[in-house]
């Protein structure tokens, strides 16, 4: 039998325990980041020290959005399309009335957002890539955020700045606007065949206003300190659904003496990322 000498034995039971160390303080530290991302960023940038008392704020926004579909029913081959591009405009004051120069930030911001039904056919007769109804569903969302927020100087770029902000907002959501196009076409080759189209049009209650509340948080950075132009991201969490959108319609083959419909109801839980820029004024 070989025998392992006790200095070996007592060296690898050490870096057994320092591994578990490492991999607990590993889950341990991304919890804190998590938590602390303010904080931490004093790490990477000294704080902002300011005498203003309030500071006006002017933001466009080109607004990337996603989000789930939840489907109250849907019948037929109905596929969607999750990301879209859409735009705002938003308004926000910060007030310098929290300690250690932090300030809190209430104001005003129009959204738009939308989301996109694609319904297809597999009825014979019919060109399956040139006969279609498709949908365009927007949303406009006005709320008011109240975020807390803090500058800090970057500490190797002059006159540079960053602003980090987290907090959230109340408001409301309703459909703006929506339309549908369709067409259909015979299949290749198919001379005996006659089709068409049928709209149902199931769009009752669709101006129904709902409430919305999102999370947000998000930085804004200052380039060269005047003027006060800057750039920005920030994450938009709708925490409530919008309201429902129903529709439907059908591809019929009138030669076989067969209808295909489909219908849909669904709502979204919108997940927005706000690129901006962003003009501020004020003492």
């Amino acid at each position: 039998m070989i025998r392992i000498p006790s200095r070996l034995l007592r060296g690898a039971r050490q870096t057994v325990t320092q591994l578990r160390c490492l991999l607990s303080a590993r889950q341990s530290a991304t919890m804190l980041f998590l938590a602390l991302l303010l904080p931490a960023l004093a790490g990477f940038a000294k704080t902002k020290k300011t005498n203003a008392h309030h500071r006006n704020t002017i933001s466009l926004y080109d607004v990337k959005n996603t989000g789930a579909y939840t489907f109250q029913s849907k019948s037929g081959l109905i596929s969607t399309v999750d990301r879209q591009n859409n735009f705002g405009l938003g308004y926000s004051r910060e007030l310098y009335v929290l300690p250690h120069n932090y300030y809190l930030s209430v104001g005003a911001r129009a959204l738009t957002t939308q989301s996109f039904i694609d319904a297809r056919t597999d009825l014979p007769g019919f060109d399956q890539y040139l006969s279609y109804f498709q949908y365009r569903i927007r949303y406009r969302q006005i709320s008011v955020p109240l975020l807390v927020g803090r500058h800090f100087d970057l500490k190797y770029f002059n006159k540079a700045t960053i602003n980090v902000f987290a907090g959230g907002s109340v408001g409301f959501s309703k459909v703006s606007s929506y339309d549908n196009t369709s067409q259909f076409a015979i299949a290749y080759g198919d001379t005996g065949t006659t089709i068409g189209i049928t709209q149902l049009g199931f769009s009752d209650g669709v101006d129904k206003t709902t409430l919305n509340t999102t999370l947000d948080a998000g930085f804004q950075i200052t380039p060269f300190g005047t003027p006060k132009l800057s750039i920005g991201c920030a994450f938009n969490y709708n925490l409530l659904n919008s309201v429902n959108y129903k529709d439907g319609g059908g591809f019929a083959n009138r030669t076989l003496g067969k209808v295909q419909y489909f219908d849909f109801e669904f709502s979204r839980k919108f997940v927005n990322v706000l690129f901006s820029v962003n003009y501020s004024f004020g003492k």
